[in-house]
This record gives C-alpha cells, sequence and structure tokens, in this order.
C-alpha cells in the first residue's frame, strides 16, 4: 500500500514538473506600437517585436501582407530625398529673388536681405526588415516604407512559437 502510494505521489511530482518546465520553456513574441502614416509623399509604417520569452530566439523574417497578398517594403533613402526637397525650395527662393531684383541703367540691384540657407542632414531615419537575434525580454523596432499598408503581420523565428509553428500572425489595424 506504501509502495502505491510513493508511486502515485511520484508520477503526480513528475508530471507537475514536466508541465512547469515546458511552461517556462515555451518561446513568444508579441507585436506593439504599430503605427502607419504618410511620409515624404509615402506610406511608412512602424512597430516593435518583443521576445517575451526567458531564452533567445532568432527573427527569421518578417512578413507584410494585405489581403493576403505580400507587401514590400520600398527602398527608399530619406536623405536623398530631403536633398532633393532642399534643393528645390532653394531654386524656387531663387527664382523669387530674381524676380524681386530691379535693373536700373543696365545694373542689377538685388532686395536688400537674401538668406543663405545650407542643408542639414534629418534626424529620422528608418530600420529595414531583416534577421535579428532578440535575447531575452529584448525589443526591436522597425520603421520602413512600404507599398501598401498592410493588414496582417507575420514573423517567423527558428524556434517554435505558436504550437508547432515557428511563425506567428498579427491582424493589424491602420490609421
Amino acid at each position: 500500500m506504501f509502495t502505491i502510494f510513493l508511486s502515485v505521489l511520484t508520477l503526480f511530482v513528475s508530471t507537475v514538473s514536466l508541465f512547469l518546465n515546458l511552461k517556462n520553456s515555451k518561446y513568444s513574441v508579441y507585436l506593439s506600437g504599430y503605427t502607419s502614416k504618410i511620409n515624404r509623399q509615402r506610406r511608412r509604417i512602424a512597430f516593435t517585436i518583443s521576445n517575451t520569452s526567458s531564452h533567445s530566439l532568432v527573427i527569421k523574417n518578417v512578413i507584410l501582407k494585405r489581403d493576403n497578398k505580400v507587401v514590400h517594403e520600398l527602398d527608399f533613402d530619406i536623405n536623398q530625398y530631403d536633398r532633393n526637397e532642399f534643393d528645390n525650395q532653394e531654386r524656387e527662393e531663387r527664382r523669387k529673388f530674381e524676380e524681386q531684383s530691379t535693373t536700373v541703367l543696365g545694373s542689377v540691384l538685388s532686395p536688400p536681405y537674401m538668406t543663405i540657407n545650407t542643408f542639414r542632414p534629418p534626424i529620422d531615419s528608418t530600420t529595414p526588415i531583416s534577421e535579428k537575434i532578440l535575447f531575452p525580454f529584448e525589443t526591436h523596432n522597425i520603421d520602413t516604407f512600404v507599398d501598401s499598408f498592410p493588414d496582417e503581420i507575420v514573423i517567423i523565428t527558428n524556434k517554435r512559437i505558436n504550437l508547432l509553428s515557428k511563425s506567428k500572425s498579427f491582424s493589424i489595424r491602420n490609421n
């Protein structure tokens, strides 16, 4: 009788131990802070991926989808765009300056005041989608330009994060 009791107790303890071990070794990711907006005449999205597990994992890929079709990232250089915008504004200012200039006896008299602007690179930058190692409880921010706003984001990792799958899908709503 005593041996049966010990057997049942051992079985119970080992079952609880197995359950706790599986629960603590589970990998999980979370998506938060999703924003979408039109920026520099293009669609821009930003979001944060968090590793909410106690183990490191690798984000292998992030797939953006709209109506079950893949949404592609744009190869967009913010600095080049801002430089072109600055040059266009400078040309417009010079044109206005020349219009305000007056000619007296063949000499061009310019307005008394003209500012000279210098281009300053923007502080703004993007973070493209790429493979990334996430340590326990670490986050990774993604900020990129896309060809259309997604309605679903699929995160693919090197470990199982969704029962038997290495991917997890998040439905999102655009602003």
